[in-house]
């Protein structure tokens, strides 16, 4: 911000059973990767990618649960 840090949560109303969190950071990067040309704003992608990177969390393993582009945009 020009001003020092800024928090952005990245806790979402996910609701799981599971906790699987081996895919969170590769999503979280990738949405991160392509988000930053589609989005002006640099607090709007992280934000983006924070939402993006709780979806896998919901599905035991790693490949199956990376989310496609689709899923990731209903989930913001």
């Amino acid at each position: 911000t020009g001003e020092g840090a800024l928090m952005i949560p990245a806790i979402f109303d996910i609701e799981a059973k599971e906790r699987d969190t081996a895919a969170a950071g590769d999503c979280f990067n990738g949405v991160i990767g392509t988000a930053l040309v589609a989005v002006a704003k640099l607090i709007e992608v992280v934000e983006i990618a924070c939402k993006a990177a709780a979806l896998p969390t919901t599905i035991p393993g790693t490949q199956r649960s990376t989310p496609r582009r689709e899923e990731t945009l209903l989930s913001i």
